[in-house]
């Protein structure tokens, strides 16, 4: 971990000393001893001082191109120093600040560990990385350490020679015509290249969206969730004491009962220790095992139907108890044992449990919809609330059982609480559903739902709101960028499929942010009630569907964000193959997935008619669909169905693992394989380059100065300074120049004039058959 962090910075300060250019200072040489000397000699070395700099500058510097690899400003070295520095400064700080914290011996004991670690990592793992690292760049870069010539030549320095001092240059020559092919081919490499740093700078504004998106997303989930939900499932669901009800296995109301008062309750009112002693009245605030805060007492709500009489021949008038419908339940408020009222004031006012006899609209609770294993029940209903204290509760529970709360008429009573883990700081919201249909007996169902309340708290908190605010001036710019294209190309805009998802990411990008304001609303009313009465229960169920709303919105965001990244590597031939074997043959795949799934419901269908009425795996449509496509998968229930009824169950797995296992399966892959053919000999006549390869070039151009690529092209230039060595010292220049000027006459310049043109032509008669 330390390397990680460690070896990006040094990395970049090496980097930055490394391709800064050095500073060119233009000023007179200053020297204290030049006040002592005589004027008239003085000016005359400064003079001759300025025009030796202006024959270097003018001989040496003009014409020449610089291959030292360098490309930062000078200025950048200053940020290397800083960033030295300030990174040395910074540690000692902190590790005097450590120091005094922890005290002498802590210090010492650190400071001894400290220089083992450094003597072992320089005595042994940094030589080795060191070799290793070396042996994988020299393997994948380029060398730069090699003598690479200077571009100075005897004909630069004259010819810059005579525009110094006004003489007549010799015979320029004639820029040789453009070949087409050449033209052709060099604006098709730099179309390559726009389009290349185009995909490049999208896929690096795509990644950094998908990070945001990415972390803002795991925020809202923590990996101490399941943990948090494993403990309360165990606990409640599955206890591990022999002989406890276990809650999946309720099948009757005494059942249900028991698991309340042995179960349920002592779990949520824990009163003794592990030893025995009698808990502290502070820690039976948390329920069993001391690690979730009970916010809240629990409740008992449920829903109830409208009880009616009809005619039965031969039997004549009986009562019926209909399944249930969220729109035709009981509403009404009764008394002790759901008599009808008027009520005993006296008795209600001596009662723990009158008002489990009065109906609660959904609206006055916050109560939401919830689905059950059997049916849909609303969010209101008859609600018994319990208390903080464990008597109190019992007495309550006394009271409903004495007068049957359930009877026939219930249809499902929800056991909910909410607990608050601190160490997680994860809110958890549980309903246990106990369903009694009108057909008899219990089917009961759990959810248990951890999620997060409090987002900005410590530095993740911090990071976390950093990446929203982030994630909001992206929309913005999208926002911006949707409504030019928009505007610009108006219907045109809609057939490409990039700018839909675009606009579509926006739209729920707008979706997302609204629920996320609406979820920190109802946290904060849910809270500020709380507070008012900490032993009142409060309702979290609103905020747990909100959560998990705005969490099927966030993944949502997470997969346009993927498949946006997908389609921008796209542009690279290899990955684009993927991409274009689906698209030849997306007409087949549709008549092919039409038939599929005609073919796929029939034996759906066909499994409920055979099966439904003695598996609970195909018990509806829904489940036999499930059901199958598991076992085309190969995990197949053909025991069940077999011990159900063996023939129709023979005849019906051998048809189904024939006609959608065998044939259609081999179909939709020979029309893949097709498609595969068909696109890999389209793409051996691609001959564009790929973005992968592309971006792996940039890579080693910034690491390494590269000699023109893998091929080397020559032009004239190359030709003139193959074999020149480098220049002497400039002090040499100036004894020579006369000699060489006196010595250069018109005759060798026209020479040279039609010896260069002789080469010239030859060159590009070379040039030509290469290409």
């Amino acid at each position: 971990m330390s390397t990680l962090i460690s070896t990006p910075t040094t990395i970049l300060v090496v980097s930055l000393f490394k391709k800064a250019k050095p500073r060119v200072i233009d000023h007179d040489v200053k020297d204290s001893s030049l006040k002592y000397s005589m004027p008239v000699i003085n000016n005359f070395m400064d003079k001759l001082l300025k025009e030796s700099k202006e024959l270097e500058r003018t001989l040496v510097a003009k014409g020449v191109i610089s291959n030292d690899g360098t490309i930062l400003p000078y200025w950048t070295s200053y940020i290397g120093w800083f960033l030295a520095i300030a990174g040395s400064i910074t540690s000692a700080f902190f590790i005097m600040l450590f120091s005094m914290e922890w005290g002498k011996t802590k210090t010492e004991m650190w400071l001894a560990q400290f220089f083992l670690a450094f003597f072992e990592s320089a005595c042994i793992l940094d030589p080795l990385k060191v070799v290793m690292m070396a042996a994988v760049f020299a393997l994948i870069f380029s060398q730069t350490d090699r003598f690479r010539p200077s571009g100075l030549t005897r004909e630069i320095v004259l010819k810059n020679y005579r525009q110094r001092y006004g003489q007549e240059q010799s015979i320029r020559i004639p820029a040789p015509p453009l070949n087409q092919a050449l033209l052709e081919k060099a604006r098709e490499e730099r179309m390559r290249e726009i389009k290349m740093m185009d995909s490049l700078k999208q896929v690096v504004i795509t990644l950094f969206y998908i990070w945001i998106i990415y972390s803002i997303s795991f925020s809202n989930r923590d990996t101490g969730s399941f943990n948090v939900q494993n403990d309360i499932s165990n606990r409640l669901l599955t206890p591990s004491e022999k002989g406890a009800q276990q809650f999946q296995k309720i099948t009757t109301t005494t059942q249900y009962m028991t698991w309340l008062e042995t179960i349920a309750f002592p779990t949520l009112f824990p009163q003794s220790e592990y030893n025995g002693e009698r808990l502290h009245w502070r820690y039976r605030q948390y329920t069993a095992g001391l690690t979730n805060f009970r916010v809240g007492p629990p409740r008992l709500r449920q829903v109830k139907v409208i009880q009616d009489e009809t005619t039965v021949y031969p039997f004549g008038r009986m009562k019926t108890f209909p399944s249930y419908n969220i729109l035709r339940e009981e509403t009404k408020s009764f008394c002790f044992g759901w008599q009808n009222p008027p009520c005993d004031i006296e008795a209600e006012a001596r009662s723990f449990s009158f008002r489990a006899w009065k109906y609660t609209d959904p609206l006055d609770i916050w109560g939401v919809p919830v689905v059950g294993y059997y049916n849909t029940y609303s969010g209101g209903g008859y609600i018994a609330e319990l208390d903080v204290n464990l008597d109190f509760t019992n007495r309550t529970m006394e009271e409903l059982t004495q007068h049957l709360w359930i009877d026939r008429t219930t249809r499902a009573v929800f056991f909910e609480f909410s607990v608050y883990n601190a160490d997680f700081n994860l809110f958890t919201y549980c309903t246990l559903v106990a369903e009694f249909p009108e057909v008899g007996g219990v089917m009961t169902m759990s959810s248990i739902y951890p999620f997060r309340v409090y987002h900005h708290v410590g530095p993740t908190g911090y990071y976390v709101m950093f990446c929203e605010i982030c994630f909001v001036l992206f929309l913005v710019a999208q926002i911006v960028r949707v409504v030019y294209y928009l505007y610009k190309r108006r219907l045109q805009f809609f057939k490409s499929t990039w700018f839909v998802l675009d606009l579509v990411g926006i739209f729920l990008s707008l979706v997302a942010i609204a629920m996320y304001a609406g979820r920190m609303l109802l946290a904060n009313q849910t809270l500020a009630k709380f507070k008012e009465d900490p032993k009142a229960f409060v309702n979290f169920q609103h905020i747990a569907y909100w959560d998990n709303l705005l969490i099927v919105f966030i993944g949502l965001l997470v997969f346009l964000g993927t498949t946006r990244l997908l389609g921008i590597l796209g542009y690279d031939k290899r990955i684009g193959q993927v991409f274009r074997v689906f698209d030849n043959c997306a007409w087949d795949l549709f008549w092919f997935g039409i038939f599929f799934l005609c073919l796929f419901a029939f034996y759906a269908i066909l499994g409920y008619l055979l099966f439904g009425r003695d598996l609970e795996s195909y018990y509806d449509i829904f489940e036999s669909l499930g059901t199958l496509f598991i076992s085309m998968i190969g995990k197949s229930k053909f025991n069940e169905i077999n011990d159900a009824d063996p023939l129709m169950a023979q005849f019906y797995f051998f048809t189904y693992v024939l006609f959608i296992v065998y044939f259609l399966l081999t179909i939709f892959l020979a029309i893949l394989c097709e498609s595969i053919n068909v696109v890999h000999q389209r793409t051996k006549l691609d001959r564009s380059d790929e973005l992968v390869m592309y971006i792996i070039d940039k890579v080693r151009d910034f690491f390494a100065t590269r000699n023109g690529g893998k091929k080397k092209q020559k032009d004239f230039s190359s030709i003139m300074i193959e074999h020149q060595k480098p220049l002497n010292l400039l002090k040499e220049l100036r004894n020579e120049i006369d000699t060489a000027m006196s010595a250069y006459s018109e005759q060798e310049d026209k020479d040279k004039h039609e010896r260069m043109k002789k080469r010239g032509k030859e060159f590009l008669k070379r040039l030509d058959d290469s290409t």
